[in-house]
């Protein structure tokens, strides 16, 4: 297995929502999402977002079923992006931009948001 993928097989089944489980297409399109990333991208990726600063409209989007980040943990992620909107999804885990109930809490999100300011003001 290449990338992150012994770990992926570890932890992938407590990434998804309850409903998700039995979807195998977003299963497998998680793990191969794993597979393909190196070790060292998949550790160096949280110190990324932490360092950056958000300006932009932030829809913080944290699954209800997530094993890995609770939602606890997850609600602290806004610190950092000022006026992000938390939302936590039922029925979704730790990909919710994989998992159908996203999308209705994306779109309704994006209507909200002016196109300007979505764009940081350009």
């Amino acid at each position: 297995m290449r990338g992150q993928g012994p770990y992926a097989e570890e932890i992938l089944p407590t990434m998804v929502g309850t409903v998700t489980v039995a979807e195998l297409e977003v299963i497998e399109r998680g793990r191969m999402m794993m597979r393909g990333t190196p070790p060292r991208g998949a550790a160096a990726a949280p110190r990324g977002r932490a360092e950056r600063r958000v300006a932009v409209p932030t829809l913080m989007a944290a699954g209800a079923d997530d094993g890995l980040t609770p939602v606890g943990d997850a609600r602290l992620f806004r610190g950092p992006i000022p006026g992000a909107e938390p939302r936590i999804i039922d029925d979704t885990g730790h990909l919710p931009d994989l998992e159908r109930p996203f999308d209705a809490a994306l779109t309704e999100f994006l209507d909200r948001v002016p196109a300007a300011e979505a764009a940081g003001g350009r």
